[in-house]
C-alpha cells in the first residue's frame, strides 16, 4: 500500500488554488497562499530528502539533477529553450521536445528514482521505455545520453540493463487525466 502523506489533500488543493490565482492574476491571493505552500513545500523536500539523502543539498529535483551533470561533466538540456517544454521540476523532473521526452521523479515509497523516456520520432503517440534506478548518477546519465547526445534506446540499454530495450506494452484503454 503506497505511504499517504498526511497533508496530501490540504497541499493538492492549495497548489491548486495557487495556480488559479497565478493563471487569473490575483497577486494578492497568490501572497495569502504562499506562505503555506512555501511551509507544504518545505515539509515534502525534507520527507524526500530523507529517503534521497543526496538531494538535501539543494532545493528542487532540477537542480540536483543540473549539479550532478555538471560533476559528472555531462551536458543539461536547455531547459530555456523555446523548443523544450519543462515543469516547474521541484518534486519531478520532465523536458520535453516533442520528439524525446524524459520524466524522471524521486519514489519515496519505492526508493527509486523512476525514469520514463519517450520517444515521438517514428510514431506520432510515441512509445514509452520505463525504467528505474537508486542513483542519482545513473538518472542523470539517462537523461543527458537520451534528451541532449540522442543515443539510441540500444546504447541506453547496453548502458544500463535497467532501461528496457523493447517499449512499454499496454493492453486495454487507459485513463488520461486532463
Amino acid at each position: 500500500m503506497p505511504h499517504r502523506w498526511e497533508y496530501e489533500d490540504e497541499y493538492l488543493e492549495i497548489k491548486s488554488a495557487f495556480r488559479r490565482a497565478q493563471k487569473a492574476g490575483d497577486h494578492v491571493l497568490c501572497k495569502q497562499l504562499s506562505p503555506r505552500v512555501e511551509e507544504l513545500d518545505g515539509m515534502m523536500w525534507r520527507s524526500m530528502t530523507s529517503v534521497f539523502p543526496e538531494l538535501s543539498p539543494y532545493r528542487t529535483v532540477v537542480e540536483a539533477l543540473r549539479h550532478t551533470a555538471d560533476r559528472l561533466n555531462l551536458l543539461f538540456p536547455e531547459l530555456a529553450n523555446q523548443n523544450n517544454d519543462t515543469g516547474d521540476g521541484q518534486f519531478i523532473f520532465g523536458v520535453s521536445d516533442g520528439r524525446r521526452t524524459v520524466q524522471i521523479w524521486p519514489m519515496e515509497d519505492r526508493g527509486y528514482y523512476n525514469i520514463k523516456i519517450f520517444d515521438y520520432e517514428y510514431i506520432e503517440e510515441g512509445v514509452c521505455y520505463p525504467g528505474h534506478t537508486t542513483s542519482l548518477d545513473e538518472a542523470t546519465i539517462v537523461l543527458s545520453r537520451w534528451f541532449v547526445e540522442r543515443c539510441s534506446i540500444d546504447d541506453l540499454h547496453a548502458q544500463f540493463s535497467w532501461m528496457p530495450r523493447e517499449p512499454l506494452k499496454l493492453s486495454g484503454s487507459r485513463m488520461t487525466f486532463e
